[in-house]
């Protein structure tokens, strides 16, 4: 099966340059879920505007380590959201069909075998962590809204 994926799409993703050398889902997806945050994934992937999850990252927990409580500061809780993007985006690249990834982040390029295993043994772990996260940002987020504070 054949995957094309429209100009205007495959542009907004990938550079205007054919890559160097060919691109790993794995490795894209492995940068996303340990590095999403910073946009690592974006600068391997030849996106535009690597830069911008990087800093957004860093003001927003910039602001919050200034606080004494920085994990119910609100520069905490904008720090989360590049960071659960990039879990989700990890999942999305290593569970994306191979000739889609190939044809959004190698164009010419030529796949010398499938991916194989390597891109599931990383969104399984990520899926793991990521909802953990996702989760403690959710609680820490309620009990900041509610003032719910555990009682030891």
């Amino acid at each position: 099966m054949n995957y094309q994926h429209p100009p205007a799409q495959a542009e907004e993703h990938a550079s205007h340059n054919p890559p160097a050398a060919f691109r790993s889902k794995a490795l894209a997806g492995f940068l996303a879920a340990t590095l999403g945050w910073a946009g690592a994934h974006w600068r391997y992937l030849g996106r535009k505007h690597g830069w911008i999850p990087l800093l957004v990252s860093l003001l927003a927990m910039g602001t919050a380590l200034r606080s004494e409580q920085w994990y119910f500061h609100i520069g905490f809780f904008l720090f989360l959201i590049p960071a659960a993007a990039g879990f989700i985006e990890a999942l999305i690249i290593c569970l994306m069909a191979d000739e889609k990834f190939d044809a959004l982040y190698n164009p010419g390029l030529q796949r010398r075998a499938p991916s194989g295993w390597a891109p599931v043994l990383v969104a399984m772990p990520t899926l793991a962590i990521g909802t953990s996260i996702v989760t403690l940002g959710i609680v820490l987020m309620v009990q900041r809204a509610f003032g719910v504070v555990p009682v030891y």
